[in-house]
């Protein structure tokens, strides 16, 4: 979501539906592996929820003019059925980002975690 309320990606409520309303933004699922893309400068709010248990990884890249400018990885172990959020804004230093993990799903965040790469 941007900071307009716009919303982008899978939107499990709406049966699966992809919205792609955030203006210049992209969406691409192949297998379990979901990609978006923003070319706007913003504040992005991400949801994400946990569909099977064990291990994945979520990528974050900001890239300027085509050139790989920093990444961030979070290696995330949680249940089916968890929770997670995340703040990306453009320009910011991806080493400070907080993955945030609702474990049980009750609207209570359990535990945060930073970049492990």
């Amino acid at each position: 979501m941007d900071s307009a309320n716009n919303k982008s990606g899978q939107d499990d409520s709406l049966g699966g539906l992809v919205l792609l309303n955030i203006p210049s933004s992209y969406y691409y699922a192949i297998g379990d592996t979901q990609s978006y893309f923003f070319e706007n400068s913003d504040t992005y709010h991400t949801k994400l929820n946990s569909i099977g248990d064990g291990l994945s990884q979520i990528h974050i890249v900001n890239y300027v003019n085509d050139d790989m400018m920093q990444e961030a990885y979070f290696d995330v172990n949680e249940p089916a059925g968890a929770q997670m959020s995340l703040d990306v804004g453009t320009g910011q230093n991806l080493s400070n980002l907080q993955l945030n993990i609702d474990v049980d799903a009750n609207g209570t965040i359990d535990q945060t975690q930073q970049p492990t790469g």
